[in-house]
């Protein structure tokens, strides 16, 4: 329960200002003014809570969308991931295939040893091409990281059992200063 705390302000300018008043007005006039821990009634609150919202809509809007922002990646299913480290000590014991998924462009200006360049959009249309990879660990790479998760649900969804997306994607591959070609 909340409490009001008022008329301090009242019985202070009654008891200086005042002096003409006798004591039996003083003390009237005290007990209407100064009341202590008054509970108030929850009416009150709820209006004030329904003016607060009102009064910061724009603040509290801001708030939400930010957070919902925040959020939103952290919620989306990205698929398993890999790091660089998993990644190189996969490339080193064979039976790995590196797919990478950005476009021809991209994977000419740089891209890891014997990665097999097949553009996200075309994935789907290509898969026969790594049929035989199928029992194989598939390590999907992009620029970021974002594009090859999506890859990797479409070769859940076809049946590739072991693949990967590499956390990061190149750029956190280079970022480890671990090597690419042209």
């Amino acid at each position: 329960m909340l409490y009001k705390f008022g008329g301090v302000q009242n019985y202070f300018q009654l008891l200086f200002y005042n002096e003409a008043l006798s004591c039996n007005e003083l003390s009237t006039n005290f007990q209407r003014t100064f009341t202590i821990f008054q509970p108030s009634h929850p009416s009150s609150t709820i209006g004030q809570t329904v003016n607060f919202i009102t009064d910061n809509l724009y603040i509290i809007g801001i708030a939400i969308v930010s957070g919902i922002a925040l959020l939103v990646p952290s919620l989306q299913k990205r698929g398993a991931r890999m790091s660089s480290l998993q990644a190189t000590q996969a490339m080193n014991q064979g039976k790995s295939l590196v797919l990478d998924v950005r476009s021809a462009e991209e994977f000419a200006s740089g891209h890891i040893a014997n990665a097999k360049n097949i553009p996200l959009p075309e994935l789907e249309a290509r898969l026969k091409e790594i049929e035989k990879s199928k029992t194989h660990t598939i390590i999907t790479v992009c620029q970021s990281g974002i594009r090859s998760g999506k890859a990797v649900a479409v070769l859940n969804k076809a049946g590739f059992e072991t693949a990967f997306s590499l956390d990061g994607g190149i750029a956190g591959w280079t970022a480890q200063n671990l090597p690419t070609i042209k």
